[in-house]
This record gives structure tokens, C-alpha cells and sequence, in this order.
């Protein structure tokens, strides 16, 4: 931010931002939301103690954060749902999207260690023989196809 919407803005509609950031922070820095990687030439051990020596003090505070369940990914009325569109210039496009919650922090740690998105945008994605975009071409639905993989992490990791 700058002067303008840090302070001049707030100001004029009343707001603190500073009683904000603190209210936050009381309420959301803690360190059973937060993940470290940390790498260096020294030894195992010694990058382990700088790291406690920096981070210990950092406290588990708030209220716990609970993972939201697969279902609540979309409302179920959304689930299955297709829509037919006419289009104003002659593109073919398919977005696809598949969220993903995790339950546990071990549900989240196992994804990030293993990716199994990028396996599936590898599968989606590729452009050869047989692949979903020669099905689609062929069907005359598509003329091109690309594959983004996103998380949704209570994180935003």
C-alpha cells in the first residue's frame, strides 16, 4: 500500500488500520499455520537450532482452523451442472476446474510431497495422438487446449 490507502482513505471512512493488523495478527499468526523450509550449506543439526532459535517463540494462538470437506467445494446445486452458451466469435474453449481441499494437515502435506495435480494436468494436458485435445478437435469442440492446476489451502499455499 501507500499513504493514500494505508492512511488517508482509512481515515476518512473511520478505520483503523493498525487495531486491524493487530486483530489479525492475534488472530491468525500463529505458528500451527505456518510452514518453514529453510536451506543452507551448514549441517542438518545447525540449520535445525537457527531455526528453533528464530521460530520457537512464535505462538499457537486464535481459534483452530478446521479444513472445509470435499462437498463444500461447490453448493450442490452446482455439482453436474451444464451449460450451453452461444458464443459471439468463433472460439472453442473448455475450462475445467478441480479444487482441492484438505482435510488434515497430513492430507495436505502428503499433497504437496507427491502433486498428484500435476499428473492430472499432464493427463489433460497433453496435445498428442489419442489425447483429450484430438478427441475434442476432431469433435470440432476445441481448436486448442491448456491445463492449470491451482490449490486452495487454508494458506494459500
Amino acid at each position: 500500500g501507500n499513504r493514500k490507502t494505508l492512511e488517508d482513505e482509512p481515515k476518512r471512512m473511520n478505520f483503523n488500520v493498525r487495531e486491524k493488523l493487530i486483530e489479525y495478527f492475534e488472530k491468525y499468526y500463529s505458528s500451527d499455520r505456518m510452514t518453514l523450509c529453510i536451506t543452507g550449506k551448514e549441517s542438518l543439526d545447525k540449520l535445525q537450532k537457527m531455526a528453533e532459535n528464530f521460530f520457537e517463540k512464535i505462538k499457537i494462538r486464535g481459534e483452530k482452523l478446521e479444513f472445509p470437506s470435499y462437498s463444500e467445494a461447490y453448493p450442490k446445486n452446482e455439482l453436474r451442472t451444464s451449460y450451453e452458451i452461444v458464443p459471439v466469435n468463433d472460439i472453442r474453449r473448455i475450462n475445467l476446474s478441480f479444487p482441492f481441499y484438505f482435510k488434515s494437515f497430513e492430507d495436505r502435506t502428503n499433497f504437496l510431497l507427491t502433486h498428484p495435480d500435476l499428473y492430472i494436468g499432464n493427463l489433460l494436458g497433453h496435445e498428442g495422438k489419442n489425447s483429450l485435445l484430438s478427441y475434442f478437435k476432431a469433435k470440432g469442440w476445441a481448436s486448442s487446449l491448456s491445463v492449470n492446476i491451482g490449490t486452495i489451502t487454508d494458506d494459500f499455499g
